[in-house]
C-alpha cells in the first residue's frame, strides 16, 4: 500500500503493509514516536489508526520541555 508522508517541507511516498498505522511508519522512519503528532486531511489522528492505500499523512514535531 502506498502512503505519502509529509514532514516539514519534505514529502515522500513509502510502501507499507496492509493494516499499517502511523506508528508503524514513524518507527520505519526511525523517528521517536512520542515526538510527533500525526495529521490526515488537516485533522489529528491516533498513532494506532489503520491507514488506507493512498493516504497522505503529515508528521508534526512536538516541542516539549520545561
Amino acid at each position: 500500500m502506498h502512503i505519502t508522508v509529509i514532514q516539514g517541507r519534505e514529502e515522500q511516498a513509502i510502501d507499507v503493509q496492509e493494516g499499517s498505522t502511523p506508528l508503524d511508519i514513524i518507527r520505519q522512519l526511525a523517528l521517536a514516536p512520542d515526538a510527533f503528532l500525526v495529521l490526515r486531511e488537516r485533522s489529528p489522528i491516533p498513532v494506532d489508526e489503520v491507514l488506507t492505500d493512498g493516504d497522505s499523512i503529515r508528521l508534526i514535531r512536538v516541542a516539549s520541555g520545561g
